[in-house]
């Protein structure tokens, strides 16, 4: 039988590794239960308590972690690196796990026991973080996975083979974190149901691909999703970006409470966008909104306010909801108290035009207090290198891709100087 990678990050609700253990009608576990979850709880049984006895041993007697692998590609031996590097090299030597290398990334594979997935690292507790946007976990697949392994761990004393989960690990990340690549909703699905049996034997298979910092874990991550699918929206090229788009999602669903106003995404495997129709929204509308709009590197705050002032915008100026608008979407978004979801990929940029000068300048000065400097192109044409400045050198959005260059130069181009994307449109910005 097949056990291999699951699809995608699982933002889809039919990515399961457990959705067939229902027992047979004669009352015996299904064969992928019978056969797959003992073979896994012995194994992981026999080898990751020893694994973790090791590690956890070798950090009392030193009070540190061992030295790092002076054989890892790309880090020097001396250098500070994630405490869970440790952890995994000492598996490595107990014969737990098999380590490979390749490039700049090392990759480990094996069983464990989630017990030891989260055990102290360091006098800390190791931690999982999506990498993905964490709002994207459907909670209703958390939950029924929970209550088909409650109800085989009742009748035949074990869980269902919760199959591979695959993590990155930066090694420049001094934290003891794990970045869930694929699994997140087996991750939770574990945790929970560790913290109501703690003494159930719940065995996985781990792999775990060690990168040397935060852009090689995105491009790991992206080269995944070429073979396993996923809408691209959900993902981001940092972590500081992922909190940025959960936060203000939390803001923006805590602020527009109607749910008549959220539409779920479709469910199963993404092979194109199917977005709700205009007015309504769903969280993969927003979060292309907010790359599109380049707000994911301005604080929560900044990137709402502007959010706040582009539905005012829409909701007090039709001309800017768009192509093909009609009075009852206008009277469905007054009903639900929202007008953001008019919004669709391309129309950003002409309603960034009408909105206030000094909104953006706030939102730089914001970012840059929250650890990002304002970009150069904010002031200056990336073409000319003049400063934008009211006439010629007027700042002008490319429309569809958004990138911006001084009004000159914009009349002349016929595709983006940055991303090369045909340009449709040219939206002066201020003037």
């Amino acid at each position: 039988m097949r056990r291999g990678l699951l699809s995608s990050d699982e933002a889809s609700s039919d990515e399961a590794s457990n959705e067939h253990c229902y027992p047979l009608p004669s009352g015996r576990p299904s064969r992928r239960a019978r056969g797959t979850a003992p073979v896994a709880a012995a194994s992981a049984a026999s080898s990751s308590s020893a694994f973790a006895v090791a590690a956890q041993a070798a950090a009392a007697r030193s009070g540190c972690p061992p030295p790092p692998n002076r054989a890892s590609v790309g880090a020097a031996a001396s250098a500070p690196e994630s405490p869970i590097v440790s952890i995994l090299e000492t598996g490595v030597r107990g014969g737990h796990l098999v380590k490979q290398e390749s490039g700049n990334k090392v990759k480990y594979v094996g069983f464990t026991e989630w017990k030891h997935m989260a055990a102290a690292v360091q006098g800390r507790t190791a931690g999982f973080e999506s990498m993905a946007s964490n709002r994207l976990v459907n909670q209703n697949v958390v939950n029924e996975r929970i209550a088909i392994n409650e109800d085989l761990l009742k009748r035949f004393g074990a869980y269902a083979d919760f199959g591979t989960v695959i993590l990155i690990v930066v090694r420049s990340d001094l934290r003891a974190i794990y970045r869930i690549m694929d699994g997140q909703h087996r991750v939770r699905a574990m945790q929970e149901l560790y913290q109501r049996h703690p003494a159930t034997s719940l065995p996985f298979c781990l792999q775990v691909t060690v990168v040397s910092d935060e852009a090689a874990a995105h491009a790991e991550l992206m080269h995944f999703q070429v073979h396993h699918p996923a809408d691209p929206r959900a993902f981001f090229g940092s972590q500081r970006q992922r909190d940025t788009a959960d936060q203000v999602l939390a803001r923006a669903r805590s602020h527009f409470t109607n749910e008549a106003l959220w539409k779920q995404h479709t469910s199963g495997r993404y092979v194109g966008r199917v977005d709700p129709v205009r007015p309504y929204l769903s969280d993969y509308v927003l979060l292309g909104l907010l790359q599109e709009a380049a707000l994911l590197d301005m604080c929560p705050d900044a990137a709402w306010q502007i959010l706040l002032a582009a539905d005012a915008l829409l909701k007090t100026s039709p001309l800017v909801r768009g192509k093909n608008t009609t009075e009852a979407m206008a009277e469905k978004a007054e009903k639900y108290g929202c007008y953001l979801g008019f919004l669709r990929e391309g129309t950003w940029w002409e309603v960034r035009a009408k909105l206030p000068a000094a909104l953006f300048s706030e939102s730089d000065t914001a970012t840059s207090r929250h650890g990002k400097s304002s970009k150069k192109n904010s002031t200056e044409c990336v073409i000319c290198l003049e400063p934008y400045a009211p006439g010629p050198h007027a700042q002008t959005a490319l429309v569809p891709c958004g990138h911006q260059t001084c009004r000159k130069c914009a009349n002349v181009l016929k595709c983006c100087p940055v991303c090369r994307k045909a340009i449709d449109n040219r939206l002066s910005l201020y003037d």
